[in-house]
């Protein structure tokens, strides 16, 4: 929004209100999936909590992408084909 706000497009009050929910509905799903991994997910002997994370992360880190990808997808076409009232 600050991009946007620096090269002169301008912004609504509902842009304001929105696009908060709009990061946070992207950002959750991909917490929900690297958290139920880490719980599904037993250490391995000698192996610390970074490198469990690490080795979970590389686990679900495509679904995490996919996940993004197609959720911003939805939102831009969204944006791209609204119906004014």
């Amino acid at each position: 929004m600050g991009f946007y706000a620096y090269i002169g497009v301008p912004s609504s009050l509902i842009i304001l209100e929105v696009v908060p929910f709009l990061v946070l509905a992207v950002g959750a799903d991909n917490l929900f999936i690297l958290v139920l991994q880490y719980q599904r997910d037993e250490r391995r002997v000698g192996e610390g909590r970074e490198e469990q994370i690490g080795r979970v992360l590389g686990d679900v880190a495509p679904s995490m992408l996919l996940c993004s990808i197609s959720e911003s997808i939805c939102f831009f076409l969204g944006k791209k084909y609204r119906i004014d009232l």
